[in-house]
């Protein structure tokens, strides 16, 4: 057989194969199992650069704290466009917050997107991040509070559950509530705090100059304690408040002003992506220094409100705090679970609130 006949036998062959290749190729485009394998494989990848940009963001120094993305979701089952909707609400840096998520955007390979909507007393910031499908990945909605702010935070939760405790959960603007652990209604406390939509943070006794505890729980910190005694209280102490979002002190006017011993403190919290609130219960507290040098997210206590336990005393505290708001300081105030003082916290609060002066909790007035 000549070449030329050979040729003409393969040529039909050859295009008969190419034929079925394209078909194939057809098939495969526009069969929905296939669209569904291919988009399945854009929306991972889409997947994995959001959660690098997610990744980048909480590692930037000028961003939000690391504890804020402590409840990132994930999507359970790949078939989901892996969506994540993120919501917060600050009282500052908010163009440290914009950078950083610039950055983070950056460092990911995405879009991002801003739109802002002002309201009474806010700014509404929608950052949407977007990549291969098009489809949004990301949507972050910063809340910027532009109005006078004030964080309530009310302590010794865990000895009852009597009437004060009774009627804190009944109040209805924002509240951080402070749980001591080790006692018998510690967890029924957080617990039933957190499901009335306050924020619960672990109220850790901690040892006084006069080397007292006024405290009979089985939870607590000392000043000549180890760093490995120290991660096993805060290991109780977690498992009794696991929603605990931060700390503050019981007591603690020896530990507070030890620098080794806070410096342990912080460490660990820092490494629960938690934030500290000092209750200053001594001048010569080493908290605040501390908490800037390690890059933790903390407070400080600024108006005791029922050092004395009558209404009248607690409203002068209260309007103190007011004042204080109205200057633009974010102040703390700072109680504890007595009934002349949830009392006086109906009776004065909603006056604030007339004023234009917005609640939040102790969270989003912290220094970084």
């Amino acid at each position: 057989m000549s070449k030329q006949a050979k040729k003409k036998r393969i040529l039909p062959l050859v295009f008969f194969l190419l034929s079925l290749v394209i078909l194939a190729g057809l098939f495969l485009k526009f069969s929905p199992r296939w669209q569904e394998y291919a988009q399945q494989r854009q929306l991972t990848e889409d997947n994995r650069r959001a959660k690098i940009m997610l990744s980048a963001w909480q590692r930037q120094k000028d961003g939000l704290p690391d504890f804020l993305l402590r409840e990132l979701p994930v999507a359970k089952d790949a078939r989901l466009r892996p969506f994540y909707r993120l919501r917060y609400r600050l009282t500052r840096r908010l163009v440290a917050c914009r950078q950083a998520l610039a950055t983070a955007a950056k460092m990911a390979e995405l879009t991002l997107a801003e739109k802002t909507v002002t309201r009474r007393g806010e700014r509404r910031h929608v950052f949407t991040f977007a990549a291969g499908t098009g489809l949004p990945l990301v949507e972050i909605e910063v809340i910027e509070i532009t109005a006078p702010v004030v964080s309530l935070v009310i302590d010794d939760l865990g000895y009852d559950r009597g009437q004060a405790f009774r009627k804190l959960l009944e109040l209805s603007f924002p509240l951080s509530v402070s749980v001591i652990p080790g006692l018998r209604y510690s967890e029924e406390a957080a617990r039933r705090a957190d499901q009335a939509g306050h924020e619960v943070i672990v109220h850790m006794p901690m040892e006084t100059v006069d080397g007292r505890l006024l405290l009979s729980g089985s939870v607590r910190l000392m000043a000549e304690m180890s760093a490995v005694e120290i991660k096993e209280q805060f290991r109780l102490a977690f498992k009794q408040v696991p929603m605990a979002r931060g700390m503050n002190n019981h007591q603690g006017s020896r530990v507070t002003a030890d620098e080794r011993m806070m410096g342990l403190v912080l460490k660990e919290l820092k490494a629960r992506g938690c934030f500290f609130l000092d209750s200053r219960t001594t001048k010569y507290t080493v908290c605040a220094t501390l908490a800037k040098k390690t890059g933790l997210p903390f407070a400080e206590r600024s108006v005791f409100l029922d050092n004395q336990d009558y209404l009248d005393a607690i409203e002068q505290q209260l309007v103190k705090l007011e004042k204080k708001a109205l200057a633009g300081k974010n102040p703390v105030g700072l109680g504890h679970l007595r009934g002349n003082t949830v009392e006086a916290l109906a009776r004065f609060v909603p006056r604030m609130q007339a004023k234009g002066i917005r609640l939040v909790f102790v969270s989003e007035v912290l220094n970084y």
